[in-house]
């Protein structure tokens, strides 16, 4: 009679715990949230380019480079949405005779060879295996510092010494004469050079005569006066010259004042302003 009771009262006190503990167990499964596996990305195509690096390349058109024969640039590989790749490989051909430091990577170097055309090339397989390959067109020049080839264009017209030549014997006293271009405004000089100095040759103080081309000109090869025969077998430099104003003025000095002292000791040096246009050696005799 007793144990009847207590069991009784046990399935009781088990209704009513359950009857308290249900609105919190329906509340609490209220807030569960299902666990679903994440939307995949959409799958984007991918955009792949080749791009050159240079000091300053001179570009034509989309994908195509113009370098100089023996510069470099440096070539890399773009991708967006960007995704690793360690598998590209590369390859050149063509006409340039180009090289590149390496086969493998994202990023090599070109170095161009000679002139013609070369084409680049960059190849890899996607994670599924799918192959793809982008390229570009390199035109080589011929080297920036060429030098252009020499012509022949003739040098202007200079004075010229017509009566007197190398090696040729002469008298102390002697008619130097030749020509000039047309439009030669500085003055014509005949220069003896002997014994380390030069003696500037006058007519009357001043220098050779022009006109219509020509020029003459009296040269003494020594003292023609008092001792004509002192410098026989002496070789003598004859030197014509033209003179700006500056330097004719110096040679007109030089003169006045040999006459006016008696004294002729040569020039140490001919003065600026002089352009040195015949040279020859003569022997007196």
């Amino acid at each position: 009679m007793f144990t009847r009771h207590v069991y009784h009262q046990s399935i009781i006190f088990s209704l009513i715990l359950l009857l308290i503990l249900l609105p919190t167990l329906t509340a609490c499964g209220g807030d569960i949230t299902p666990v679903t596996s994440p939307t995949p990305l959409p799958n984007l195509p991918l955009d792949i380019k080749l791009i050159v690096a240079q000091v300053s390349p001179s570009t034509v058109g989309e994908g195509v480079t113009v370098l100089h024969a023996g510069e470099s640039a440096a070539i890399s590989v773009s991708i967006e949405p960007y995704q690793r790749l360690d598998n590209w490989t590369w390859d050149v051909s063509g006409t340039g005779g180009g090289q590149l430091n390496t086969s493998q990577g994202e990023n090599v170097v070109y170095e161009a060879g000679q002139a013609g055309i070369d084409t680049v090339t960059a190849r890899a397989n996607l994670a599924d295996g799918t192959p793809i390959k982008q390229s570009i067109t390199i035109t080589v020049e011929p080297p920036a510092t060429e030098i252009p080839p020499a012509t022949d264009t003739p040098l202007p017209p200079k004075v010229t010494l017509d009566t007197l030549q190398d090696n040729q014997k002469v008298e102390c006293s002697n008619l130097a004469s030749g020509t000039y271009p047309d439009g030669l405004e500085r003055e014509i000089w005949p220069i003896v050079y002997v014994g380390g100095v030069y003696h500037p040759q006058d007519e009357g103080g001043k220098a050779a005569q022009k006109a219509n081309g020509k020029w003459i000109q009296t040269v003494r090869f020594g003292d023609c006066v008092n001792s004509p025969n002192k410098d026989v077998g002496v070789a003598f430099q004859l030197i014509i010259v033209t003179a700006n104003e500056s330097a004719n003025a110096a040679f007109e000095a030089y003169i006045a004042n040999g006459k006016k002292t008696g004294n002729w000791p040569g020039m140490l040096e001919l003065p600026p302003g002089v352009d040195e246009q015949v040279r020859v050696i003569v022997i007196r005799e």
